[in-house]
């Protein structure tokens, strides 16, 4: 019966090491080293020496220790390989690759999603206008178009905090506004609609602040002068 590979030597591995030396080629060398332990103490612990002519063949300490520092040479480039291919984070030249988009997503034209949304504003169906106007991206040029009917689209549906944004990005931002398309490039009615949209959420003070420079604005200008009174008298009642 084949002797199993269960040595003292075996013993004094540690397990990692020791499974390591159960499946490598070397582990006969081990098991030499361990008759020759045995033969040592039953001759009375007479120091071994190597036969040269036939006899009980023992292996020297030299030839020990090669074979010691070969299954750790085995032992640490598999945990090497093990350890790079598990635990050890990418190159910062591998992490920060931008990997290429999807051919659906390269080529996606969003001049269709703009066209999409801004139909269903001028048809007046603003729930169905406002999430897709706002998903037009920064980085399309219609983005500020579609921001200018988003506005409007919140101040229809009574959503009056966004549409006071979106009017206030456009009063102040020359590069937005210079952005439009010369049909919305009306100062006085997005400062107009900003009043409104104040009185709407019930700050009376800025609607009246904003329809004193609306006024300014437009000076003497007969086509506004009822509107105005209108808003006017809304303003003064309690």
């Amino acid at each position: 019966m084949k002797e199993p590979f269960n040595t003292q030597i075996e013993k004094e591995l540690p397990e990692a090491l020791r499974n390591v030396v159960r499946q490598h080629p070397l582990k006969k060398i081990f098991q030499e080293e361990e008759a020759r332990i045995r033969q040592s103490a039953s001759a009375g612990n007479q120091p071994p020496v190597e036969s040269a002519s036939g006899g009980a063949k023992v292996i020297s300490m030299g030839r020990r220790l090669a074979a010691v520092a070969a299954v750790l040479l085995v032992a640490g480039f598999s945990g090497y390989f093990v350890w790079q291919e598990f635990f050890v984070e990418p190159p910062l030249a591998v992490t920060l690759m931008v990997m290429p988009d999807s051919a659906e997503k390269a080529n996606q034209e969003p001049e269709a999603a703009f066209l999409k949304a801004s139909d269903a504003f001028f048809n007046e169906d603003f729930k169905k206008a406002v999430p897709l106007l706002s998903a037009i991206p920064k980085t399309s040029k219609w983005y500020d178009e579609s921001q200018f009917l988003l506005a409007h689209a919140y101040h229809h549906l009574t959503n009056y905090k966004e549409a006071i944004r979106i009017y206030n990005y456009f009063l102040t931002n020359k590069e937005a506004f210079s952005n439009l398309p010369i049909k919305h490039r009306n100062n006085p009615s997005l400062r107009w609609n900003l009043a409104l949209a104040y009185w709407g959420d019930q700050n009376k003070a800025m609607a009246q602040q904003e329809l004193n420079r609306f006024k300014q604005e437009i000076g003497n200008n007969a086509s506004w002068n009822n509107k105005i009174k209108v808003f006017e008298a809304e303003l003064m009642k309690n």
